[in-house]
């Protein structure tokens, strides 16, 4: 009897999930779209590349039929995903300000963030207060660390449409520093066509989580049907396996 009140309700909240839509941002060089206008990662090329392949997965473990990912903007993806019904947003960090707008799936990833200097411009940074007094900071433009700088009174913010950009201006000497996480390094400077040893690690800034945002109104039973698609990827190999084809370099 369990068994069958089991796969009710995991049928019902499949066929709640075919209405959800879902967004991602900065795919750029990162996906491509196949013969069915689906996007699909592009093999050993990243995060991003890994996170759309991990969301396909999780898509097959749920039944979700639609596999159509859409990439936006980060900050509209933001918005979108707490203002309008059955969206889900990949990847978000799970911030305590954030906590209560929207649902959550995961992490799919974990990371620190680091402040990176130039090797030819270094900057000391041995504090967080140490960083307000830089002359500049760049990020990405509406990410948790433009929200981090901005929550701690920093006045020296120098806003991108793509970390790219970020390392560009840095190693250019326009900025001081640029802010990232250490598991996005290797693909951004790759991307930007700049050698790892033009740029150093400087200060971690903290650690935070990478998640699956889902809009309010999707019930609690169908989050927790994404929830466990994850853990099992996770459980079953097939997570790590992904990390080794779409993240990992050749």
């Amino acid at each position: 009897m369990f068994k069958i009140i089991f796969l009710i309700c995991f049928f019902l909240s499949s066929l709640f999930s075919q209405n959800i839509t879902f967004l991602t941002h900065s795919t750029k060089d990162k996906v491509y779209i196949d013969e069915s206008k689906e996007m699909r990662g592009l093999k050993h090329s990243g995060r991003r590349s890994f996170q759309v392949e991990l969301i396909r997965e999780m898509m097959k473990l749920v039944a979700h039929k639609s596999k159509i990912i859409h990439d936006v903007p980060y900050k509209r993806g933001l918005l979108i995903v707490q203002r309008e019904d059955n969206i889900a947003f990949f990847n978000m960090a799970r911030r305590p300000h954030r906590e209560d707008l929207v649902k959550w799936v995961g992490p799919l990833q974990v990371g620190e963030s680091f402040f990176y200097t130039a090797t030819k411009f270094p900057k000391i940074i041995n504090s967080i207060e140490d960083s307000k007094k830089l002359k500049s900071i760049c990020v990405l433009n509406g990410t948790s660390h433009d929200t981090f700088l901005v929550n701690n009174g920093f006045e020296n913010i120098i806003r991108n449409n793509s970390y790219e950009g970020c390392f560009k201006m840095l190693v250019h000497g326009r900025v001081d520093v640029a802010m990232l996480s250490a598991i996005s390094l290797h693909e951004t400077l790759k991307a930007a066509n700049i050698s790892e040893d033009k740029v150093q690690k400087s200060f971690l800034a903290y650690s935070l989580d990478g998640y699956l945002a889902m809009s309010k109104n999707i019930d609690d039973s169908t989050i927790k049907t994404w929830q466990n698609a994850l853990d099992k990827l996770k459980s079953d190999g097939t997570y790590d396996l992904l990390m080794l084809k779409y993240w990992q370099s050749k």
